[in-house]
């Protein structure tokens, strides 16, 4: 899988999540920076990060809803880190300030 149709796979999760209709108002709003964000071509392993980081506390309290639960775990896996960041996500993170 290329990293373009990774990213394509991640942008249609989202959107295919946008239309449950069991989203908290929180999630809605995570994933639509997220979706506006790969439309724009911003760097993808920034916006898995930037993801990673709003909904983890989301997961810790409890409050993911039932339908984002599974792309959570997806992003946040080992082998999806592995493959999808890499090396290069940590040169882009340190020049860039890590935001």
């Amino acid at each position: 899988m290329t990293k373009n149709d990774k990213e394509n796979e991640i942008l249609n999760d989202i959107t295919n999540l946008l239309l449950s209709e069991d989203l908290t108002k929180e999630d809605r709003e995570i994933l639509l920076v997220a979706k506006k964000d790969l439309e724009h071509k911003v760097y993808f392993p920034k916006i898995i990060k930037d993801l990673e980081a709003s909904l983890t506390p989301l997961a810790m309290q409890q409050k993911l809803s039932k339908s984002i639960s599974p792309f959570y775990l997806k992003i946040t896996s080992h082998e999806f880190k592995n493959k999808y960041q890499g090396f290069g996500y940590g040169l882009g993170m340190m020049f860039s300030g890590g935001k």
